[in-house]
This record gives structure tokens, sequence and C-alpha cells, in this order.
């Protein structure tokens, strides 16, 4: 899936570029868990996981759309 949507040459920037972001919410997680109720921890991964499945949702709204215009102007082009 990497190699469909980002280009080889520029792979490994966007890859840890989404790596620190990440590293970034687990440390400030990690350091606050103490203060943090089980609740509010549970409910924020749920909104995290929400979010990423809206993510994928949206890529796949985006690339079937992609897949079907060169189909679409074919016949049209006919």
């Amino acid at each position: 899936m990497r190699s469909k949507y980002i280009p080889e040459e520029v792979r490994s920037t966007v890859m840890n570029v989404f790596r620190v972001g990440l590293n970034l919410l687990v440390v400030l997680t990690l350091v606050n868990i103490d203060y943090l109720h089980q609740d509010t921890v549970f409910a924020f991964t749920v909104v995290l996981l929400g979010l990423a499945a809206l993510g994928q949702h949206r890529l796949y709204v985006l690339s079937a759309a992609a897949a079907a215009a060169p189909a679409a102007e074919g016949k049209s082009a006919n």
C-alpha cells in the first residue's frame, strides 16, 4: 500500500514524519499515565482508532474515484 501512494524517493521521509508524531503521542501519554483515568485513556484510544478508520475510508473512496476516472474517460472518448 505504501508503494502505491507514497513515491519511492520520499517514502522514508514521509514515514519518519508520521513516526515522530506517533512517538510523541505515546511519550506524552506514558508521561501522564498516572494523572489520567482509565476511562480517559480508553476514550482517547477509541477516538484515535475512529479517526484512523475515517482516514482509511477516505483513502479508499479517493482511490476508488481515481480508478473509476480513467475508465469513464475511456468510455467518453469512444
